[in-house]
């Protein structure tokens, strides 16, 4: 769905610039969410949101015009 995005390398770079973990995501760092989501571990986890973000929902580390 984002395919287009990442084709713009300024989109990239502005993303890696507020992106606290400084690159884009992949996705196989769902992995560590997706196997606790489906082990026993997280029998009690209900109604919660599980962001693997890179740290971007924590707020931009800069300001923008």
């Amino acid at each position: 769905m984002n395919e287009v995005m990442y084709r713009s390398a300024a989109w990239v770079e502005y993303l890696t610039d507020r992106v606290p973990a400084k690159r884009p995501g992949r996705p196989d760092d769902l992995d560590g969410a997706v196997v606790f989501l489906a082990s026993e571990s997280s029998r009690y986890v209900t109604g919660q949101t599980l962001l693997a973000d890179g740290g971007i929902s924590a707020g931009a580390t800069k300001a923008t015009v």
